[in-house]
């Protein structure tokens, strides 16, 4: 089958064309994006990630003229957008990292610096109750265990992409937790 005839096919929603043309350029892309990210799983993950945009937007096979080289470039832009966006997030977990490892009650506000050692980890432990069991194994992994993104993210059974998603959404979870439990804490020390 023509390349030509096999886009002309993918266009009219024929999915054995596109099964076609995922066997024959999977491997390769798997290889060349490996180069780039240096990591199976997230290789694994942009390579994917690339076919399930074509395969949910056919109108973009009208743009295609030669599949190997325009797969190759989607797999490379893909590849260039997830280190950028890992190296943002990297910055963001270090600054956090260093944040909470600066930090003293001493930095706390008034509220929170009344709690006791036995709340606080009753605080904590709720905290860590309202996550999802993926999200509260990679805060434990990471910032209790410290272990690297690479490590966690093995013993996950994840890609690291998906460690830092996880963590992302987590952190983000536990902020507004706690911007409530301040709120509260005001509100009542207010009231006495």
């Amino acid at each position: 089958m023509k390349e030509r005839d096999i886009i002309s096919e993918i266009q009219q929603g024929n999915r054995h064309a596109f099964r076609h043309a995922f066997t024959n350029h999977y491997k390769e892309l798997i290889r060349y994006a490996y180069t780039i990210m240096k990591d199976d799983k997230e290789a694994e993950d942009v390579v994917q990630e690339c076919f399930a945009i074509l395969l949910g937007k056919p109108a973009l096979w009208e743009k295609i003229k030669d599949i190997r080289g325009y797969l190759m470039r989607m797999v490379h832009n893909q590849c260039m957008w997830k280190i950028r966006e890992r190296q943002s997030q990297e910055k963001k977990y270090e600054k956090y990292a260093h944040w909470a490892n600066t930090t003293t009650y001493g930095g706390l506000p008034e509220v929170l610096r009344d709690i006791n050692q036995h709340e606080n980890e009753s605080l904590v432990q709720y905290l860590m109750s309202v996550l999802t069991p993926m999200r509260r194994q990679a805060i434990e992994l990471v910032y209790i265990e410290q272990l690297s993104y690479a490590e966690a993210s093995d013993r996950m059974g994840i890609s690291k992409n998906s460690l830092k998603t996880h963590l992302k959404l987590a952190m983000v979870k536990l902020r507004s937790l706690i911007h409530i439990l301040l709120v509260i804490c005001m509100c009542i020390r207010i009231q006495i």
